[in-house]
């Protein structure tokens, strides 16, 4: 596994890109067969699914979501129109102007011991990295309801802030990151490199595992679905046999392809070689012998990270610069039983101009869901979302949002006809705002220099606050699978 390791680490894979005319030509066969067969555009692709964002990264992408699909067509579709409802209706294009509280993902931190470094690998890919070894204890605290939590730290209430913060954070890692990677490389950079520290693990720190399993679960889901051919290599290193079984349940919800990039390698003797091939001495932290300076990854006693602190940092400046209010976002979810047969309403009204957010999780079983808004000076109502599948509670919870153009009433419908004898409580939150920047005016949040726009990468300086900069790319680095 090592010398496996050390072959794959000295490959240098730093990009998707066609390998030649026929695949380009596949890639072009995707976006054919994805706009005549949904309501999806081209621009509605380059928009929302582009990494590094922008019209020039678009082939690239279809070239990805293809290898995702083993080069099926209309499989890669098929992922496609996914991705897009999926990121429609979790709010994905937005999240990162609408914060949760610093106290409540503080919390949710502390369960995952995980950050990016401040510097680029050797190959110029950003890297994110975890000390899932020490988080015996963090794992089981995120169980626990915060300190400053006022209503009751239910598993959904773990789960849509611990889904909140994971999306972010690889909005961040992939769509601000790898557009300043390829600035500063000079060349495409779509992908990136992890690396899983289990020194220290115990048999105290594997039952938390267990515990929060279906939330590992929902984001690898994610992951794989929004992000897909963008892990470069995973390295799991000071590994022992504890981790044998917790391998086996986590590697079952990982596509074949993923598993393949995933090397697990014990101590200095297994794992140095492969990791000194990809960071040197000055871009690792000290816990991996290196002299990286600052705070990289969160623990107990340091909650904050110098990239952490970053994301914060501009996602609550962007809501303040669009009056959004982090509060309502972060206030205890409602609960609703709906009984067998029956059907529920949730209703809100709505001002003309205003923002209408909700989030929403079956706690067991499935509920069928349609959202509405019905104008006061007009009798037709706009169906919102009508899926044509029953929300599951395995499904990442709902985060969606409509901004109304004249005074009206909002409803979500929450049916459980089709259940003959069990009754269903739904968790859900609703709120409004007014936005202070017009819909028009709305644009992907910058990171201080990086230009994540529609168009191509670029930067003057560097986000990262010590050595993003990644030398000109390796001779060896590839953009082969």
């Amino acid at each position: 596994m090592s010398s496996a390791a050390v072959e794959r680490a000295k490959h240098g894979d730093v990009a998707t890109e066609a390998s030649g005319p026929e695949e380009k030509a596949k890639a072009e066969k995707v976006l054919e067969t994805l706009t005549s067969t949904t309501a999806w555009t081209r621009d509605n692709v380059v928009a929302s699914l582009t990494i590094p964002p922008g019209e020039e990264y678009l082939e690239t992408t279809l070239v990805r979501f293809l290898r995702a699909r083993n080069g099926d067509v209309t499989k890669a579709a098929t992922m496609m129109d996914e991705a897009l409802t999926f990121r429609k209706r979790h709010d994905v294009d937005n999240l990162l102007n609408k914060p949760m509280s610093k106290e409540l993902l503080r919390h949710v931190r502390l369960g995952v011991y995980d950050g990016i470094l401040s510097s680029f690998d050797n190959f110029g890919r950003p890297v994110y990295m975890l000390r899932g070894g020490l988080s015996n204890e963090g794992i089981h605290e995120i169980l626990k309801k915060p300190h400053e939590y006022t209503g009751e730290w239910s598993s959904q209430a773990l789960e849509d802030a611990f889904m909140h913060w994971h999306i972010v954070m690889q909005e961040y890692l992939t769509r601000v990151l790898c557009a300043e990677a390829t600035a500063k490389a000079g060349r495409l950079i779509n992908k990136y490199l992890v690396i899983d520290d289990l020194k220290g693990l115990s048999l105290h720190g594997i039952a938390g595992v267990y515990k929060t399993i279906g939330y590992f679960k929902k984001t690898a889901y994610i992951d794989q679905l929004l992000y897909p051919e963008m892990m470069s290599m995973f390295m799991i290193i000071n590994s022992s046999a504890l981790f044998r079984a917790p391998w086996k349940l986590i590697s079952s919800f990982l596509d074949g392809d993923t598993v393949r990039k995933i090397f697990i390698l014990g101590g200095p003797s297994q794992y140095l070689p492969p990791l000194e091939a990809v960071l040197s001495k000055d871009k690792r932290p000290d816990f991996l012998g290196g002299t990286l300076p600052g705070a990289h990854v969160t623990t107990v006693n340091t909650p904050d990270t110098v990239i952490f602190d970053r994301i914060d940092d501009i996602c609550l400046a962007n809501a303040q610069k669009n009056g959004f209010d982090i509060a309502q976002r972060c206030a205890p979810l409602k609960q609703l039983t709906v009984a067998a047969k029956a059907v529920e309403t949730i209703t809100s009204e709505v001002s003309a101009g205003e923002t209408i957010e909700w989030q929403l999780t079956v706690d067991a079983h499935d509920i069928g869901l349609r959202v509405f808004f019905k104008p006061s000076d007009s009798q037709e109502i706009e169906v919102i979302d009508e899926p044509e599948k029953k929300h599951q509670s395995s499904d990442v919870r709902l985060h969606m949002s409509y901004v109304a153009s004249t005074n009206g009433l909002l409803t979500i419908e929450v049916s459980n006809k089709h259940s003959r004898f069990r009754s269903k409580s739904v968790s859900y939150r609703v709120y409004t705002w007014q936005s202070k920047v017009p819909a028009q005016d709305a644009e992907l949040p910058n990171s201080d220099n990086v230009s994540v726009g529609v168009g191509k990468a670029t930067a003057t300086a560097s986000t990262l606050p010590v050595d993003a900069g990644a030398p000109a790319v390796p001779a060896n680095a590839t953009g082969a699978e």
